[in-house]
């Protein structure tokens, strides 16, 4: 679940009265979001590290 929270103005958020959306997503909706949310930042993407031996057979 994604939750969200927006305020309209600066006095709201002072208040700390936020707006707040919630979304339900799949893991594939959740994954391209995040990847997308990397490439906006401007980080490097995970590269994910190889797996050893003793995970490729028992992992």
């Amino acid at each position: 679940m994604l939750r969200l929270e927006s305020v309209q103005s600066s006095e709201a958020a002072k208040k700390h009265d936020p707006d707040l959306f919630r979304f339900l997503m799949t893991k594939q909706q959740a994954a391209i979001l995040g990847d997308y949310l990397v490439r906006l930042s401007g980080q490097p993407p995970v590269v994910p590290k190889k797996r050893g031996w003793f995970r490729r057979h028992f992992g």
